[in-house]
């Protein structure tokens, strides 16, 4: 397996987030901040990004805010 590249910046990898405040998995590139909500959608029209959805749900925007877990492998 290798890591999962972000199909939009193809900068960084796609790293597996879990937000406490709302108890959601994400998925993110650091790099572009390209935000998604299921991995069978990473790379669709169907993802956000990180500053919209943290402020859409009214949580600061830091990255304390999320647990690191894993990149996420193809």
């Amino acid at each position: 397996m290798k890591p999962k590249i972000c199909p939009f910046c193809e900068q960084d990898y796609i790293y597996r987030y879990f937000i406490n405040e709302t108890k959601e998995e994400v998925f993110l590139c650091p790099e572009c901040d390209s935000l998604w909500f299921d991995k069978k959608d990473i790379g669709s029209p169907k993802g956000s990004n990180y500053e919209d959805t943290f402020t859409e749900r009214g949580i600061a925007l830091t990255w304390s805010s999320e647990l690191y877990q894993h990149v996420l492998y193809e």
